[in-house]
């Protein structure tokens, strides 16, 4: 959820190095936030930000975790030196108030500091998708339209003639 004003840094948050990825792989926060990198193969990584001083190529031994804090507003694309398929998108949105992922089933639930406006955005490789929702927020529950980030499968001739 995008606030009208800038938001202060957010609490660190842990990101898990593991299984050829990152979790999450897309993160939306503060500038001013850091971030915990905890590698949790049986391997070591080596982490680096794309064209990133602050975030240089560094070793990460099993369960080692490495801080780096979010410098500015920007996407930050997060590699890893010794496993290339390894990618992560760090957003840094000045006015981020909250973030969620969406369960098994696209649902999502934001929790946010204070009633106000909002908007909703949903991000993908560092990169808003879809249409930004607005949002007033009072002291209950608010239900939004679906927020649509791909297109419809479509059916193939084996399951349009079942």
């Amino acid at each position: 959820a995008l606030s009208e004003q800038p938001q202060p840094a957010s609490k660190p948050v842990l990101i898990r190095v593991g299984g050829g990825r990152t979790t999450p792989v897309t993160i939306v926060v503060p500038p001013g936030t850091k971030l915990i990198f905890q590698n949790t193969d049986p391997f070591p990584h080596r982490l680096y930000g794309v064209d990133v001083q602050s975030f240089r190529p560094s070793d990460s031994a099993k369960g080692a975790k490495r801080e780096w804090t979010v410098p500015a507003a920007g996407s930050y694309e997060i590699r890893d030196e010794l496993a290339p398929s390894l990618r992560m998108w760090v957003v840094a949105e000045p006015n981020v108030a909250a973030i969620a992922y969406p369960s098994m089933q696209g649902e999502f639930r934001l929790n946010v500091p204070e009633p106000g406006t909002y908007k909703v955005q949903a991000y993908f490789a560092g990169k808003p998708v879809g249409e930004a929702l607005p949002a007033q927020v009072a002291a209950r529950d608010v239900g939004l339209k679906p927020i649509v980030v791909a297109t419809p499968k479509k059916e193939t001739k084996k399951e349009q003639a079942e």
